[in-house]
């Protein structure tokens, strides 16, 4: 204890330095703490589940690419078919916007809801708190609502038994409340109703192999025959379909991080934003790491006659190894303290920030590992100076050979090098994704994105008007130009069909994207129709209808130019009049339309088609262009009263179509900001580090700066002389940073279908700054130093 209290009160008489180095300790543990929370978080997702080892999800392949929803018709086939490698197999629908749950002809937004088998508990823990059991599903009316939702319509009163309409026409019975799910899973429902709703809702969903409206998870009675349940899988699927497309089991496990598969219940992860994490934690806890053993050097060249004349008394090299290391682990504890409690305040704010939940993965044997992980670098970052310390002569303590060695100067200059690495390479990274940012902000998506407004979810049955009286209402609004209505709108993931057939090559193309739309889709959103013409009700075969004589569906399509290119007419006019048959519609190209990124603006565009008048799910989002950003202002509350009267809605929830496609980048902007703040943090350790070097090196020089100043040596001079030996080791981190970054940028870039130029500009601009800071630090620490009395400074030495 008494050694303790000495030692802190050695730290008084260096005050600054002391809080420097402290200072950059606690710094670098903040950020390596919320980032390890961040990675355990990341990687926790769906672990709590039961049996979560052998749950695995099946996903449609077609050659590299895939999509994670499959028809119904499989999950049948799994379980007549396949029982004797699996346990049992489950299906819920496609939640996203399909379904609206109203309560009092109120529509109650933001609300996750899917259709379930009974056995859904039975793959993923929805913990029920009162009420029956999911076996109740059984029932088509019977509805299943988290005890949030439970909270946020009926208060604490009891939910159980009372009534909700699900897309305000279907009575539902609440059946029963579940306990909201966690955050780490893919699977955070709100609402779950009766599989057999659907069925009579939309019955044509489980007849057909090509109704791709539902995620299929299967549980396994072995890992080892995964295999040959893919190989078997397929072939079946493949001699009902007609097509190539493979069956693939992703564990559930890695859904949330490993998975690219198009129509996702809901965004996952970047693994390589995890890993990008844990490299840049490491590289600031090194980096602090180094600057503690420099900093604390730098320091002890104030005690080198205290430790020569205590050798002199008869200390020995171990006793004086062990107190030193124990001075190094207290700072390291303090540390440790200061970090833990700071973060303990600042995770509601990193949860803003990474948009998860991290309060959830900090518990008491987290703080355990923590203390036991940090200690351990405090001993091994004071073994450096405590062993030069407390190994070196009497004579050469004395005569300051400690600070004036060969290697003592190469390892401060490794420092230099190893600092400014890390420092010039983050700092190319954080303006790199700072400009992909923007780029994705601004780049030409192929349709018009601006002065649109969107109202999700509509029935146009439940109309009140006729469609006509609806329509001339709204277009009187002052500043709107047009309106039209999509079974999906750009932002949404779309129809994915998994086969076209095309009879002028009597062959199928897999895969292709469809929408449902209205007359003036093209117009609202300025589609540019490069051959053709877009659809019009002066031609009335255009619209979606069925033919009773050939007992078919017919209509008219506009397809993009990747569509028409894998169809083979590369020029887009040999497109036009040509069949188009999916499923029982026989439909024909009418026009061929510029590719655009409909699903968001960090996918790439995709083949697709618009069928006119094609809604499988009798459900519609309206799309409503205005004039400009003005009258989208002015006419917005007036938007909102037509649909308030004309569907008796309470509340309107309208979205802007460009906050929509903005959103969907919600996740990278937190990203960019996270490697912002740690950028900031890197150069804050840096400079305290190079600080520390700067001061070592004059704190050893004081004496020829002061014989220097007496034969006449301007300031200048002595900080130009000063700043040269940085010059070599700064070269070299420059020569290191710029390949690693310029490879671990492009590696980062790969994740995005556009992208920005990795330019030299993005290179030199952090390098200038990062430098001159450097320079700066060094140029003002050595002027003080120079320009301190030569003979003061012969009298301290």
């Amino acid at each position: 204890m008494n050694y303790i209290l000495y030692i802190l009160g050695k730290a008084r008489k260096h005050k600054l330095a002391y809080s420097l180095n402290i200072l950059g300790l606690i710094i670098s543990l903040i950020s390596c703490l919320i980032i390890w929370l961040f990675v355990e978080y990341e990687y926790s997702f769906d672990k709590y589940q039961p049996s979560y080892s052998d749950s695995y999800r099946v996903v449609r392949d077609f050659g590299g690419e895939g999509v994670a929803v499959t028809p119904y018709k499989l999950n049948e086939i799994f379980k007549n078919e396949f029982n004797k490698l699996i346990t049992d197999a489950t299906s819920f629908s496609i939640s996203s916007s399909y379904w609206s749950i109203y309560v009092d002809n109120e529509k109650l937004s933001d609300i996750n809801t899917v259709a379930a088998e009974e056995n859904i508990a039975k793959f993923f823990d929805f913990e029920i708190l009162y009420g029956e059991s999911f076996t109740a599903l059984n029932n088509s009316n019977s509805v299943f609502i988290s005890d949030k939702i439970a909270l946020r319509i009926f208060g604490h009163s009891n939910a159980v038994g009372k009534k909700i309409f699900l897309n305000n026409s279907e009575l539902m019975v609440i059946s029963g409340v579940f306990k909201s799910p966690p955050s780490n899973t893919h699977t955070d429902f709100e609402v779950i109703f009766s599989m057999n709703k659907l069925r009579e809702l939309l019955p044509s969903l489980f007849e057909r192999y090509n109704a791709n409206f539902f995620y299929t998870y299967l549980k396994v009675k072995s890992s080892n025959s995964i295999k040959s349940l893919e190989s078997k899988s397929t072939e079946r699927y493949q001699s009902s379909t007609g097509t190539q497309v493979s069956l693939k089991l992703q564990p559930i496990t890695d859904i949330h991080l490993n998975s690219d598969y198009q129509v996702e219940i809901k965004k996952g992860g970047s693994i390589l934003a995890v890993k990008l994490a844990i490299i840049l934690g490491l590289s600031l806890l090194i980096l602090s790491c180094f600057n503690f053993v420099n900093l604390y050097t730098a320091l002890s060249t104030y005690r080198l006659r205290e430790i020569g004349i205590r050798r002199v008394l008869g200390a020995s090299n171990g006793r004086i190894f062990f107190e030193i290391i124990t001075e190094s682990v207290v700072y390291i504890f303090i540390s440790i303290i200061f970090s833990l409690l700071f973060v303990y305040f600042i995770i509601p704010i990193s949860t803003n920030y990474f948009d998860k939940y991290l309060y959830q993965s900090f518990t008491f044997f987290d703080v355990l590992k923590v203390l036991s992980f940090t200690i351990i670098v405090g001993l091994i970052t004071g073994a450096y100076p405590a062993y030069a310390l407390s190994n070196f002569s009497i004579t050469s303590i004395i005569k300051g050979e400690l600070t004036k060695s060969k290697a003592s100067a190469n390892f401060r200059k490794s420092l230099v090098v190893i600092q400014s690495t890390v420092c010039i390479g983050t700092s190319i990274i954080a303006l790199l994704f700072s400009s992909q940012m923007s780029f994705l902000k601004n780049i030409d998506i192929g349709f018009d994105k601006n002065n649109i407004i969107v109202f999700p979810e509509l029935k146009l049955n439940n109309l009140n008007t006729s469609y006509e009286s609806f329509r001339n209402r709204v277009l009187s609004v002052d500043g709107v130009e047009s309106l039209s209505f999509g079974e999906q709108v750009p932002s949404m993931e779309f129809n994915m069909l998994p086969s076209v057939y095309l009879s002028h090559r009597s062959e199928y193309i897999h895969e292709i994207g469809m929408v449902g739309v209205h007359y003036d889709f093209s117009k609202v959103l300025d589609l540019k129709i490069i051959s053709g013409r877009t659809f019009s009700d002066k031609f009335q075969g255009d619209y979606h209808h069925f033919n009773s004589e050939l007992e078919r569906f017919e209509g008219g399509v506009l397809i993009s130019k990747s569509a028409a290119l894998i169809a083979g007419w590369k020029n887009p006019t040999d497109a036009i009049g040509q069949s188009w048959e999916w499923g029982e519609t026989k439909a024909k190209v009418v026009g061929v339309f510029k590719d655009i990124n409909f699903t968001g603006i960090n996918e790439s565009s995709k083949p697709m088609f618009l069928a006119l008048g094609a809604f499988d799910l009798n459900k519609e989002f309206m799309i409503l262009k205005f004039k400009d950003a003005n009258s989208l202002s002015n006419g917005y509350s007036s938007i909102q009263e037509v649909f308030r009267d004309s569907f008796y809605f309470k509340n309107v929830n309208l979205k802007t179509l460009d906050s929509m496609l903005l959103n969907a980048l919600d996740a990278e902007y937190k990203q960019l900001q996270i490697l912002m703040i740690l950028s900031i943090f890197m150069i804050v350790v840096s400079s305290l580090g190079l600080i520390g070097l700067t001061f070592f090196s004059c704190e050893r020089a004081k004496s020829d700066v002061a014989m220097r100043k007496v034969l006449g040596a301007e300031p200048i001079s002595i900080v130009m002389l000063e700043a040269k030996k940085f010059i070599l080791p700064t070269i070299l981190a420059l020569f290191l940073a710029w390949p690693i970054s310029y490879f671990l940028g492009n590696l980062w870039l790969s994740n995005y279908s556009s992208q920005v130029k990795f330019s030299i500009f993005t290179m030199l601009t952090p390098t200038v700054a990062i430098v001159l800071l450097f320079f700066m630090i060094i140029g003002l620490i050595t002027y003080k130093y120079s320009a301190q009395k030569p003979l003061d400074s012969i009298k301290r030495d």
